[in-house]
């Protein structure tokens, strides 16, 4: 183990290990799989034995405990030490040393992406302009995932607030990730590498808007974290996610979709990690003409909707089951909607994982539902 990674660990793993599990019920990992090995006790617990010599944190059954967390954080609300359980355990997935995570880690260091796509092919031909004053970075969930019907809807919605269009980033093999794929593999060197990069890739821009809360957290949260190590992180311009940037413009979307009635989930790195609570609802009550219903927890309070931190690669069905969960009418309350609407592609995505109908927030604004 390398010194930085047990230093790192010594401390939240020794306070999880000696604790009474007072977070047990705040896990909503633990509550779809239903196993008290995927506690959040029970997994910082294996991180304090494997640090100390006694159990090989390289084991099949480790290495599945390690990855059965989406970093929501919920656990930290819990917890009387506000313990980073999520950062522990990311970290402590280095020393795993999972095959996917091995593998993620070759990709990204050839191509700047896990999977080894080139974003560059998605965005060709839409504007670029490195001098521009504000700028759109799609992250892999849109370019990778959603495609480029999804980020033209973003550039139409950015256009209709700003009132002219905003250029794309520059993106190309090597520099076009937020890093958050291998972040959450304890890859920090990576991660550090992909911020100097970025800060190239951004450096003409005062702004940057993605429409992924996970690329946000990277470049805000993450960056500020790592910016006394990382030399060129102090460059980066302000990166806000894309509800942000909408929202304090949202008289530009009254009426779009009148009458609809939508219930809006708060995404984990959106709400709870990046405190972004008011500019969705004000988006969707200026589209729909009234405020979106809540679900029964709400805010900083939701419920992870089971699509972060690399659980849907590696329990499909233990991801779907947190989708399930976060929709179910016993979570809903008693009025009905018409769609489940989100501002983060990932959690979107596992909704519909999961055979349920749910909607970006863009689609709604636009009235394209």
């Amino acid at each position: 183990m390398s010194n930085d990674v047990d230093v790192a660990l010594a401390r939240p793993a020794t306070l999880c290990a000696f604790c009474p599990k007072m977070c047990r019920s705040a896990c909503p990992v633990a509550e779809a799989e239903k196993r008290e090995t995927v506690t959040p006790w029970s997994k910082m617990s294996l991180v304090h034995l494997g640090r100390t010599g006694q159990v090989p944190l390289s084991s099949t059954g480790a290495q599945k405990a390690l990855e059965a967390c989406t970093g929501c954080g919920a656990c930290v609300e819990q917890c009387a030490h506000g313990n980073p359980v999520s950062e522990a355990l990311f970290a402590a997935r280095s020393l795993a040393e999972t095959p996917r995570s091995k593998l993620y880690a070759e990709q990204f260091r050839k191509t700047g992406d896990v999977k080894g796509r080139d974003h560059a092919r998605v965005v060709d031909g839409l504007e670029k302009n490195r001098d521009a004053s504000v700028a759109y970075f799609p992250g892999c969930a849109r370019a990778g995932h959603d495609g480029r019907v999804a980020i033209d809807k973003d550039l139409r919605a950015l256009e209709r607030a700003f009132g002219h269009r905003i250029p794309v980033t520059e993106v190309s093999l090597g520099a076009q990730c937020c890093g958050y794929p291998v972040y959450i593999d304890g890859h920090v060197d990576l991660v550090e590498e992909n911020l100097l990069k970025m800060a190239q890739v951004f450096g003409g821009h005062e702004v940057v808007v993605t429409p992924d809360p996970g690329c946000a957290y990277m470049f805000t949260t993450v960056r500020n974290a790592l910016v006394g190590r990382s030399r060129g992180a102090r460059s980066f311009p302000q990166v806000l996610p894309l509800v942000e940037a909408l929202g304090a413009r949202s008289e530009r979307f009254e009426g779009a979709a009148r009458d609809v009635v939508v219930r809006y989930h708060d995404p984990c790195y959106l709400a709870r990690r990046g405190r972004s609570f008011d500019a969705p609802r004000r988006l969707l009550q200026a589209a729909t003409g009234r405020p979106p219903l809540e679900f029964v927890r709400h805010h900083d309070d939701a419920d992870c909707a089971g699509g972060g931190g690399g659980y849907p690669v590696s329990n499909k069905e233990g991801a779907r089951e947190m989708a399930r969960r976060r929709a179910s009418p016993d979570s809903q309350g008693e009025e009905s909607a018409d769609v489940v609407v989100t501002a983060c592609p990932s959690a979107r995505r596992n909704f519909e994982r999961a055979g349920l109908r749910a909607r970006d927030i863009v689609d709604v604004i636009l009235g394209e539902l």
